[in-house]
């Protein structure tokens, strides 16, 4: 079953993959997406099941004031999907309404019944990017009465695009709540003498400032090998690798001056990295919760390398 054209699948992927460097190229690639599966709207979202809210989104199609109705049916949504999520074999397995319910749930459903069908929408699927305990991201298409419920056709072409969403919105980062507030972040950064750099749990480099720049350049106690952050000391890799994963993991038991790793074999002049976390996203701490809330964005650190 050809899904689309060669040439058209190869140019909307081609789409895809130019947000990782342009991530205004968004909406006009979901708009694309949307037109290939013949959908009536079409959201790119991160939720929190906690909150019962999406945290980011993106959307073709949808007016304002239908995407505040849906918000209304969050806990609606967000209860069915959980314990389909939790049941089901692989995330590459869409969940299509017109498929997994019965026509007596969706008569039930009041977001069918305010939301959906207001609009003329027969169909709801759901494209899993990612899934944890707390969150998880997707692409949701809509579709119109005129296009009538999904077929095998657009949830095959869903799922051949789904690995390269994946990858596309993991290198550009579209769904890091702190996305806005980069460019700000950055100038900050840059005017530091000392070099930071921002990293995910598993060392990914996700920002260097100039001075960082400087040392991956010259190779001083730092490098990077395939956009990862490694020491060039081989005594000091492994243990720079364990700092980064307890800096995610552990915060509590760092301490509030995070973990200091030396460099630099003990022949040449000391240099060190403090790890520290950084919690990611925008949650606040509310001074009336014991616990943190979960936040969008992953766990980072901030190394400063600095001479001794």
């Amino acid at each position: 079953m050809e899904t689309l054209p060669p040439q058209d699948l190869s140019r909307l992927i081609g789409s895809i993959y130019d947000c990782t460097l342009d991530p205004g190229n968004w909406d006009r690639t979901l708009a694309e997406i949307a037109e290939a599966l013949l959908a009536h709207s079409l959201i790119l979202s991160l939720n929190d099941f906690y909150g019962d809210r999406m945290v980011i989104d993106r959307s073709v199609g949808w007016e304002p004031h239908w995407l505040a109705e849906r918000t209304k049916h969050l806990p609606e949504i967000h209860a069915v999907l959980a314990r389909w999520l939790a049941s089901c074999i692989s995330l590459d397995e869409p969940f299509v309404a017109s498929r997994e319910l019965m026509p007596s749930q969706a008569e039930a459903s009041a977001y069918f019944r305010n939301c959906l069908e207001p609009q003329g929408i027969v169909d709801i699927s759901h494209f899993f990017l990612m899934y944890t305990r707390t969150h998880f991201s997707e692409i949701v298409v809509a579709r119109h009465r005129r296009a009538g419920v999904m077929t095998d056709r657009e949830i095959e072409l869903g799922k051949l695009l789904l690995p390269h969403l994946r990858r596309a919105v993991t290198i550009s980062r579209i769904l890091d709540a702190r996305a806005i507030e980069r460019a700000r972040m950055a100038q900050a950064l840059d005017a530091l003498a000392c070099g930071v750099l921002l990293t995910d749990e598993h060392g990914a480099i996700l920002h260097p400032n100039r001075a960082a720049e400087r040392m991956l350049r010259e190779g001083t106690g730092i490098q990077e090998c395939g956009g990862m952050l490694e020491a060039k000391a081989p005594s000091a890799a492994r243990e720079l690798r364990s700092a980064i994963r307890q800096a995610a993991q552990d915060e509590a038991g760092m301490g509030r001056t995070g973990l200091a790793v030396r460099l630099t074999d003990s022949e040449a002049p000391p240099l060190f990295a403090h790890v520290l976390p950084m919690a990611g996203g925008t949650c606040a701490r509310p001074s009336t919760r014991k616990r943190r809330p979960p936040c969008s964005s992953p766990v980072r650190r901030t190394k400063k390398m600095r001479r001794r």
